[in-house]
């Protein structure tokens, strides 16, 4: 009985564990584009609840074109925003726009 109940207790802990470090899918709202000569300017948000602890958030939809080193991140709120990356994901087909 004890052998079970350990066990239980570990898969517990185990599949908490990585169900915090899945990436949460977000989709974001384009609020306002500024357009230049020679690129243009893109704002969008989001709103996200979280939970306490270290999280992953995937932001779906966003333009491989983009200049990977124009990327910004703002939060409000009593969070800490740890690092921002970004990554092609070369298996979604792209869909064209008119």
């Amino acid at each position: 009985m004890k052998k079970l109940l350990s066990s239980v207790i570990c898969i517990s802990l185990a599949m908490s564990l990585v169900a915090q470090t899945l990436p949460q899918k977000i989709t974001s709202k384009i609020e306002r584009v500024t357009v230049f000569m020679q690129g243009a300017q893109v704002f969008r948000t989001a709103s996200v609840p979280l939970q306490r602890g270290k999280r992953t958030l995937l932001f779906e939809g966003i333009s491989p074109s983009i200049d990977k080193q124009s990327i910004q991140v703002k939060a409000d709120g009593k969070l800490t925003i740890l690092s921002v990356t970004s990554q092609l994901n070369f298996f979604n087909q792209q869909k064209k726009s008119a």
